[in-house]
């Protein structure tokens, strides 16, 4: 392994650092930043059903159970509304942002610790929300980092996610092919969806699969469960890759068994930038019997406590033989407009992308 600088490069990733930056700043808290309040999206705790890939959507309160008589013109969320209607704001708005360093090799704070207790949510609800969060969101611009320690090196990789609607969106995620990872990205224009590889080798199609943007590819718990450990990355905006949820099957899969966790939720509540808020999670621990058996492992995932937006997950996972796998995955999501542009599917290099 060799440093440069402050960041951390494995020969071997030179393919992945394509999209790598190095941090500015040694310093970062361990939560992303809260996503602004202009990032619209309803408030999951209401059971609506979900529109159809096809369908409008009408606009939607961008705060849960607020009233805007009640809002002053000074408020957080009255300047995020406007500067939401103003590119050069929004541009500025995103360059403020704090430079996102590589996620801290820890491993997550055990139950009760951290600031972390009890909450009334149960790890389904929790999940629940999160994939209604998903299915939902306009607008939002999400800044994301990966930190990737694995036994054929560590890397760090700079992401982001582009989501104007449901049907619209350009979202860049890392999959992991015999323990290499590669950048993708599932682009849809509101009618095609496209899996797209971010460097194409020889004889490789840039489009690895075509499909009209309602097609799900349903991706079983179990399988999430399995996968999840040392494939996290690839799945944390699956919703937008395969048109299918995530978090409520993984989450239901563990509970039932799959993998032999234990499974729990906590909320904390901290103070950002003058703002106290509240973050919740949803962790999965095996026992030290089960960990003598199947390895250690262990998966963290935060959601911000406004719309259960994911900030920071990570897992740890040690094998009975084997190096571990640490994988981080870190987002900061703010308010954005954006143009047909964004969600253009590349021409296909050569032949015919998979149906």
């Amino acid at each position: 392994m060799h440093r440069i600088g402050s960041g951390i490069v494995l020969v071997a990733f030179v393919g992945l650092m394509a999209g790598c930056s190095s941090p500015k700043s040694p310093d970062v808290a361990e939560n992303p930043a809260p996503p602004s309040s202009a990032v619209n999206v309803p408030n999951p705790s209401v059971n609506a059903p979900n529109p159809a890939p096809n369908e409008s959507k009408p606009e939607i309160p961008v705060k849960p159970n607020s009233n805007p008589t009640t809002i002053s013109p000074n408020s957080e969320r009255d300047r995020a509304i406007r500067i939401h209607n103003e590119p050069s704001k929004i541009k500025a708005l995103k360059d403020s942002l704090p430079v996102i360093p590589p996620a801290q090799r820890k491993i997550p704070d055990t139950k009760g610790q951290g600031g972390w207790g009890p909450t009334t949510f149960s790890p389904r609800q929790l999940a629940n929300n999160a994939d209604k969060t998903l299915n939902n969101l306009t607008n939002a611009f999400a800044d994301i980092r990966v930190h990737i320690v694995v036994p054929q090196g560590a890397g760090d990789v700079k992401l982001e996610a582009k989501i104007g609607a449901p049907t619209k969106y350009n979202v860049q995620y890392t999959v992991f092919a015999d323990g290499h990872p590669s950048n993708y990205a599932a682009i849809a224009n509101g009618k095609n969806r496209a899996l797209v590889r971010a460097s194409v080798g020889k004889n490789q199609k840039k489009i690895t699969r075509l499909m009209s943007v309602s097609t799900r590819v349903p991706v079983s718990g179990a399988n999430l469960a399995s996968l999840w450990p040392s494939n996290m990355p690839q799945f944390v905006l699956n919703r937008y890759v395969t048109g299918s949820n995530s978090y409520g099957g993984l989450v239901n899969a563990l509970i039932s068994g799959v993998g032999k966790y234990q499974v729990y939720a906590e909320q904390r509540t901290l103070t950002y930038q003058g703002k106290i808020i509240t973050d919740y999670r949803i962790v999965a621990q095996r026992s030290k019997a089960n960990a003598a058996k199947l390895g250690y492992s262990q998966i963290e995932i935060v959601l911000d406590g406004e719309r259960f937006l994911p900030l920071t997950l990570r897992t740890r996972f040690s094998p009975l033989k084997g190096a571990p796998t640490e994988l981080d995955w870190s987002s900061r999501w703010v308010p954005d407009h954006f143009t047909s542009a964004d969600f253009q599917i590349p021409a296909q290099a050569s032949g015919n992308p998979t149906s």
